[in-house]
């Protein structure tokens, strides 16, 4: 009887760290999950687990937050030195750059139904939203007090109102056609 000592093996699959932390997205059509590794966001196929995308700025900073539109068509990325991107993120394109005009850093954002409008809450209290189409900053809502953790339009597009959660423990529902 032979006995075999030594076996050599291939790797015949290899998966990469993609995942450091904080916001994960699930497209609508369930065949993706966006995630944020450090200074860039990965897109992973939903039934492979594998990296299929990664949107990466050279010479950017740590990735803060990110929002991808209900179509799937646009992702949004805000990083640590106050830039924020539009990405094409099927082919990698960056199709806009912008400041985000916070005092700090981004740390939640959320597209509207409509996915023209972007709102982005900071952790200098603020909130400001921007008008993607026509490429300007339609409202800067001040009132919270600490980090603004989250934002999140209102699904029915109809009805102008964005919810807010910050650190001093209170939900506000802003009025977006009075600023209130």
């Amino acid at each position: 009887m032979a006995t075999t000592l030594k076996t050599n093996f291939r790797v015949a699959n290899r998966i990469e760290a993609f995942y450091t932390g904080g916001k994960v997205y699930v497209a609508s059509d369930g065949s993706h999950i966006f995630c944020t590794n450090g200074d860039e966001v990965k897109i992973l196929d939903a039934v492979t687990g594998k990296a299929v995308h990664s949107i990466k700025d050279e010479g950017a900073d740590e990735v803060t937050c990110f929002a991808v539109t209900k179509d799937d068509e646009i992702l949004a990325v805000a990083y640590r030195n106050s830039l924020l991107k539009q990405w094409n993120w099927k082919d990698g394109s960056c199709t806009r750059t912008w400041q985000s005009l916070h005092r700090g850093p981004v740390v939640s954002m959320a597209f509207d139904s409509t996915s023209t409008l972007l709102a982005t809450g900071s952790s200098d209290s603020t909130i400001k939203l921007w008008d993607i189409v026509r490429q300007y900053c339609t409202h800067n809502l001040k009132g919270s007090q600490g980090v603004v953790s989250l934002v999140q339009f209102h699904p029915d597009s109809e009805r102008l109102h964005l919810f807010s959660v910050s650190d001093d423990s209170h939900i506000r529902i802003w009025d977006l056609q009075t600023s209130r």
